[in-house]
C-alpha cells in the first residue's frame, strides 16, 4: 500500500487498473495491489474471525441506524478523521478496563462513596458496582453515576462492624462489551 501525492493525473483515479487498485481514504489516494484470493480453505481459527468481523458489521450497521447510538460515535468519529461506522465497528472489537476501585471515602455506611476508574478506546455506557459478603451474597448493587473524573457510586446499605466484602465494578461499552474488577474491603 503506497499514498499517491496529489496530482492532476492521479487526483481522479479510483478503482482498479491492471493489478493496482486506487482509492480515496481520509482525503488521500492510496495505491495498493489488488488481493489475490487465497485456494487454501479457511481454518477453524479463519472463520471464527469472519464470523465475529460479520457481527461486528451488523452491529456497526444497526448503531449508525440507531439515532442514539449514531449521536454517540459520529462525534468521537469525527475527531479521528473515521466515518461513524468505522468507529462502531472499533467499538465491538474493543473491550473496557475498569483500572481502580478507588475505597477511600467508603467506611461501610449509607451514603459512603466508591469510585471507579474505568476506560475504553470509545466510550463507557455505563458502570454496575456490587458490595458483596465473604459468602459471595450481594449486600447491596447499583449503577454508579458518571463524574468528570469516572465514576461514583453511592452505599446504600450499612455494614455491621467486623464485616470483610468485596467491590466489583462492571463497565460496559455501548456495544455490549463488559469487563469487572474485583477488591476486597474491611473488616472494618
Amino acid at each position: 500500500m503506497a499514498k499517491v501525492t496529489p496530482h492532476p493525473i492521479t487526483d481522479p483515479l479510483r478503482g482498479m487498473l491492471g493489478s493496482v487498485v486506487f482509492r480515496h481514504v481520509n482525503g488521500q489516494l492510496i495505491a495498493s495491489y489488488r488481493p489475490r484470493p487465497t485456494q487454501n480453505p479457511p481454518t477453524e481459527r479463519a472463520l471464527d474471525r469472519i464470523a465475529k468481523f460479520k457481527r461486528a458489521s451488523a452491529y456497526a450497521k444497526s448503531a449508525m441506524a440507531d439515532p442514539e447510538l449514531a449521536a454517540v460515535y459520529r462525534p468521537i468519529a469525527h475527531t479521528r478523521g473515521q466515518t461513524g461506522y468505522a468507529t462502531a465497528l472499533g467499538d465491538y472489537y474493543s473491550q473496557p478496563t475498569v483500572t481502580a476501585i478507588v475505597l477511600e471515602a467508603y467506611r461501610g455506611k449509607i451514603g459512603d462513596a466508591i469510585a471507579v476508574e474505568a476506560h475504553e478506546d470509545v466510550a463507557i455506557k455505563s458502570v454496575h458496582v456490587e458490595v458483596r459478603a465473604a459468602d459471595r451474597t450481594v449486600i447491596e448493587s447499583g449503577d454508579a453515576a458518571a463524574t468528570a473524573s469516572g465514576w461514583r457510586y453511592a452505599a446504600t446499605q450499612a455494614l455491621p462492624a467486623g464485616t470483610g466484602v468485596s467491590v466489583q465494578a462492571t463497565a460496559c461499552d455501548y456495544a455490549g462489551n463488559c469487563a469487572s474488577k474485583t477488591v476486597p474491603f474491611g473488616p472494618l
